[in-house]
C-alpha cells in the first residue's frame, strides 16, 4: 500500500495505521480525480461528505462498489463498499456505509527437521462501518457528522493483534440555487478524528489518517439537457512527523501545522481537479488529475470515467493513468460502482379539489 511521505526531502517520512480509510471506492469520484467533498450530491456522498445528501433529488438510495487493488502483487486484493442513505425529512438525512479491504492470504511456514512445515494461512483484512446524520441549517447550507467503527486485522504475526477503534467526521456543504445558470458548491470535511491505535503491547501507538479536505466547484448549465461541472479540492494529512511523540491525536493535529518548514508544510498539501460533462443526466463523461508533491509521496495520475443512468439505476466506471515515477497500486485497474434507487418517485402534493399529481421519477445519483 502506498504510504505518504511528509515534510521536506531532508525530513523523514511517516506512515499511519489503517490508511485504507482514505481510499474511496466509488467510480464516479475516481473518474474526476479522486475528489468528492464539493462535487454534486449522489448516492456515494456518504464516503466523502454526507452533508451533500441534503441536496439530493432522491429520497433514498443504495450503492455497491468494487475496486481491484495491487493486481500486480496479487489477484486476491480488493476494496469493496456498500452505501445507503434515507431522507428522514426535508432537513435531515441518515446515511450508512460499509467498507471492506481484503489483503489476500499469507502462507505461514517454518523450517523444521530439514523440511518446510506449514503453520497455516493468515487472511488479513480491514473494515469500517459508518453511520451519519446530516442537517439542513439554511436553504443553501448543511452540516453532517459521521461516527465510524473500524477494525484492522493484519494477522497474528510478530505478536500482532486485531485493532478495534472508533473515529468521527465533521462536514459542511454549501450549494447555491439550483435554478441558476451557474451553481456554486463548496465543501469542507475533517475526517478520521480518532485515538491512536497499536497492534501489540510492545508497539508505539500509531496515528490514524486524520485529514482536512477543502473543495470548491461550479456547475455550468449549458442547456436544458447539458451541464459541465468543475471541481477543485485540497487535502492535508493532520498527523505530526514525530510519530513517537507522547501526545494524543488532538495535539497531533495542531502540531502537524508547524512541525516542518514553511516549504515542507506547503508540500504536504495535495490537490485534485476534476470535470464532469452530463447529457440529460443519462450519460456522463469524466476526467481529472491528482497531484501530490515529491516530498509527500509523488502520487500523481490522470483519471478517466463514464457513467450511464436509466430509470434511476446508475452504472459508473473509471480508469487510472499513472503519471508518477513510482508505481501506483491502482493503475491499470477498472473501478466499478452501481447505484440503485430505493424510491422510484416523489409524490407531489395535489392541489385542493384536483386529482393527485403523477409520480415523478428521480435519480439517486443527483
Amino acid at each position: 500500500m502506498l504510504v505518504p511521505n511528509r515534510g521536506t526531502a531532508q525530513e523523514r517520512s511517516i506512515s499511519t495505521a489503517v490508511p485504507f480509510l482514505n481510499i474511496q471506492t466509488d467510480a464516479r469520484s475516481a473518474g474526476i480525480g479522486g475528489l468528492g467533498v464539493a462535487s454534486s450530491a449522489d448516492v456515494f456522498s456518504q464516503q466523502w461528505n454526507p452533508s451533500k445528501y441534503i441536496f439530493s433529488e432522491a429520497d433514498s438510495g443504495f450503492s455497491i462498489s468494487y475496486l481491484p487493488y495491487a493486481q500486480k502483487v496479487s489477484s486476491n486484493l480488493f476494496l469493496a463498499g456498500l452505501t445507503y442513505f434515507k431522507k428522514a425529512s426535508d432537513k435531515g438525512v441518515w446515511g450508512a456505509s460499509l467498507k471492506y479491504f481484503n489483503l489476500g492470504e499469507i502462507d505461514l511456514n517454518d523450517y523444521l527437521g530439514g523440511q518446510v512445515v506449514s503453520l497455516g494461512v493468515e487472511k488479513p483484512n480491514e473494515l469500517s462501518l459508518d453511520l451519519s446524520y446530516s442537517l439542513k441549517l439554511s436553504e443553501p447550507f448543511s452540516m453532517g457528522i459521521t461516527a465510524r467503527y473500524l477494525r484492522s486485522d493484519l494477522g497474528n504475526l510478530n505478536e500482532n493483534r486485531a485493532v478495534n477503534s472508533i473515529a468521527f467526521d465533521i462536514g459542511a456543504y454549501y450549494q447555491s440555487q439550483s435554478s441558476d445558470e451557474v451553481i456554486f458548491r463548496h465543501g469542507a470535511v475533517l475526517s478520521n478524528l480518532g485515538p491512536r491505535v497499536k497492534y501489540s503491547e510492545f508497539q508505539t501507538p500509531n496515528f490514524i489518517p486524520t485529514t482536512l479536505k477543502l473543495g470548491t466547484g461550479a456547475q455550468f448549465n449549458l442547456s436544458d439537457s447539458q451541464s459541465l461541472e468543475l471541481v477543485l479540492e485540497f487535502n492535508k494529512l493532520l498527523v505530526p512527523i514525530d510519530t513517537d511523540a507522547d501526545i494524543g491525536f488532538v495535539n497531533g493535529i495542531f502540531r502537524s501545522f508547524s512541525d516542518a518548514s514553511f516549504q515542507g508544510e506547503l508540500a504536504e498539501i495535495t490537490w485534485a481537479l476534476g470535470a464532469e460533462y452530463k447529457i440529460k443526466n443519462n450519460f456522463s463523461l469524466r476526467s481529472g488529475y491528482y497531484r501530490e508533491s515529491v516530498e509527500q509521496g509523488n502520487l500523481r495520475f490522470f483519471s478517466l470515467g463514464t457513467g450511464f443512468e436509466k430509470n434511476g439505476l446508475r452504472l459508473d466506471f473509471s480508469y487510472l493513468i499513472n503519471t508518477s515515477t513510482i508505481q501506483n497500486q491502482l493503475q491499470n485497474s477498472l473501478r466499478l460502482s452501481l447505484g440503485v434507487p430505493l424510491n422510484f418517485g416523489i409524490k407531489q402534493e395535489a392541489e385542493e379539489g384536483t386529482e393527485e399529481a403523477p409520480t415523478e421519477v428521480v435519480s439517486s445519483a443527483n
